[in-house]
């Protein structure tokens, strides 16, 4: 598997795709940093992203020598081969969930077989379109990944800079210098996609429901890049929902003249945020097998004995009694 993955040819390959992307982010930096400042760090952004994601990689595939990573890889080529076989299965395949697979399409969901819930599917689908670009290039794909999760920060960046627009120093730090969010949001994973799409979700719910923006182009984002959430990570959405009203009030509160307007609406929202949290906390549980109650316990048992499982680093949590809280 780690032959098809990599060989030497990678590394001119590497070098040729980060000139290319590198030298349009810098003039593109000098461009816009001329009517906003804050552009200084949008070079410095991308090469932090782009470095978390080779890092990320080349830990795969050097010392742990396999990984979620890789198995999206292989089930993005492998569906971009089909493509080139089978163009009409391949665009069908790409509308179909992984539960929902027609009999003639069935050998494309026997062939990878990594993919069997739909956000895992769904995530070999993105792969599969980015590896259009990358000579199905393993490294070059995590340099594409790296680059939209900049795209989706510098969004999220710029978000943050309409609330707090002197922070421009502590909004970086914030966005793009958490360790964590550096290594495990910048290569081939769903969290990459996941964060990506959220910073294109704040960007975007700002523009409708702060400045009111009611363009086209909003309107489409904000659907898009919450359909990338829904089918990756739909409890992203779910968690957003309650800090999205509170900022709403917070920010509207001293706009609302009447003062008995002023104190109805926070309770109200209050509310309403609750309400909508219940509802899509619910719904989450009913539609996705991996989130019913039943699972759950399974999940969590797993999560906490599998590293114990598969040995090295580990830990125990000792004698766990599960409950739905």
């Amino acid at each position: 598997m780690l032959k098809d993955i990599y060989n030497i040819w990678d590394i001119p390959l590497i070098i040729i795709y980060l000139i290319i992307i590198f030298s349009i982010a810098f003039f593109y930096k000098n461009y816009k940093k001329e009517k906003n400042n804050y552009y200084q760090y949008f070079f410095l952004g991308l090469i932090i992203k782009v470095i978390g994601g080779l890092a990320f990689a080349s830990i795969y595939i050097f010392y742990y020598q396999g990984g979620d990573t890789m198995y999206y890889q292989i089930g993005a080529v492998t569906l971009d081969n089909i493509l080139f076989k089978n163009p009409t299965h391949f665009f069908r395949a790409l509308f179909t969930s992984a539960k929902d697979f027609p009999p003639d399409l069935m050998y494309i969901k026997h062939s990878i077989t990594y993919a069997k819930a739909n956000e895992e599917w769904f995530m070999v689908k993105i792969m599969a379109i980015i590896n259009l670009f990358t000579l199905q290039r393993f490294f070059i794909a995590t340099i594409l990944s790296s680059v939209i999760s900049f795209l989706g920060a510098w969004k999220m960046y710029q978000s943050f800079l309409f609330f707090l627009p002197q922070e421009k120093k502590s909004a970086f730090i914030a966005v793009f210098l958490v360790p964590s969010v550096i290594f495990w949001g910048s290569g081939v994973m769903k969290d990459t996609m996941s964060l990506a799409a959220l910073g294109f979700f704040i960007y975007y719910t700002k523009n409708l429901f702060f400045l009111y923006q009611w363009k086209i182009s909003s309107i489409l984002g904000f659907l898009f890049s919450a359909l990338i959430l829904f089918s990756l990570k739909i409890y992203i959405i779910v968690s957003f929902f309650p800090p999205l009203f509170l900022t709403w009030y917070i920010y509207n509160k001293s706009k609302i003249t009447n003062r008995l307007l002023q104190k109805l609406i926070g309770p109200l929202l209050l509310i309403t945020a609750i309400t909508i949290t219940y509802y899509s906390m619910y719904s989450l549980l009913e539609s996705s097998d991996k989130y019913k109650i039943e699972n759950l316990e399974s999940r969590l048992e797993g999560f906490h004995t599998w590293h114990t499982a598969v040995g090295g680093s580990s830990y125990n949590l000792g004698k766990i009694e599960y409950t739905p809280l």
